[in-house]
């Protein structure tokens, strides 16, 4: 987006995993370059499942803490865990209250349709039916103020740091010193058109073409060189293809093991997904193909 000149804001959802919560706020909040960082970072919590839950019991605290000083904004992008005995949503006092304000900006409830029994109405014959849940979380949102804790832009003062990178480890694999190639249309497609041997040539379903397709990739991988469609997040490392789809890729590895071959026809046979050979393919060779 940097290189296009396209400013908007991106940012990033996942749910609250204890495990990789440090790491992927980190993440997503370092770096030297200001557009290379998210303007948002998003958690969707289930964590209040319990009426009588505080901001300590209920894990808000644990998942607050490591934020204290994160320079982009956070937001809880769902909340409202379903107790046996209903929803109160006591944790929206919490989440609106001075605990929390300085670190998150605010919080969305999950949901407003009933889908998986979140949802705070019913929708029969296009007739909006509000539940009890719908009526404890206005009262809830009715009884807070954001005011009352000072906050207005007037007042506001972005003075957080930037986060260090995470380390790679067992529960963090991505460098975040080397990002991946930005996907190329044009490219792959040149990539695409210079194949001799291709493959998934006849017609079977989308999930077929990609177990076989995945299949001659890991044995042909096991015999020949496969670095540039490598894809190594904890070291950085990436082939020169491997922003193309995977069928493309798959193809590069067969058409490449076919010239390896001496265009035997014997190395371009695939049986179930198809296969075809071009002595004269569009582009002669795919290191004409620039990025």
């Amino acid at each position: 987006m940097k290189e296009e000149n396209i400013n908007k804001y991106v940012g990033y959802t996942d749910n609250d995993d204890i495990d990789i919560r440090v790491q992927i706020s980190q993440y997503l909040n370092c770096g030297n370059d200001s557009m290379s960082r998210a303007d948002f970072y998003g958690i969707n919590t289930y964590s209040w499942c319990n009426n009588k839950n505080t901001y300590e019991s209920s894990g808000y605290k644990d998942m607050a803490e490591p934020l204290r000083n994160y320079s982009i904004r956070v937001i809880i992008t769902e909340f409202g865990c379903v107790p046996p005995d209903g929803r109160e949503f006591n944790e929206v006092a919490t989440i609106f209250g001075p605990q929390m304000t300085d670190t998150f900006s605010g919080g969305i409830a999950y949901e407003f349709s009933n889908k998986l029994n979140y949802g705070i109405v019913d929708i029969k014959d296009g007739a909006i039916i509000k539940k009890p849940d719908y009526f404890n979380l206005k009262k809830s949102f009715s009884n807070i103020s954001i005011f009352d804790y000072g906050i207005s832009l007037n007042t506001y003062k972005d003075s957080k740091i930037i986060s260090e990178c995470p380390k790679v480890s067992i529960n963090s694999r991505s460098n975040s010193e080397k990002l991946p190639p930005k996907p190329n249309e044009n490219f792959c497609k040149c990539i695409e058109d210079s194949m001799r041997c291709k493959i998934g040539t006849v017609n079977i379903s989308k999930n077929a073409l990609s177990t076989e397709s995945g299949k001659a990739l890991d044995y042909l991988c096991g015999k020949i060189d496969c670095d540039e469609i490598s894809n190594d997040s904890s070291l950085g490392k990436y082939g020169i293809i491997s922003s193309c789809s995977s069928l493309i890729l798959s193809n590069f590895i067969v058409n490449k093991n076919f010239i390896s071959n001496k265009m035997d026809p014997d190395f371009c046979k695939y049986p179930i997904i198809g296969s075809s050979i071009s002595h004269s393919p569009v582009v002669k060779s795919y290191l004409s193909c620039k990025l």
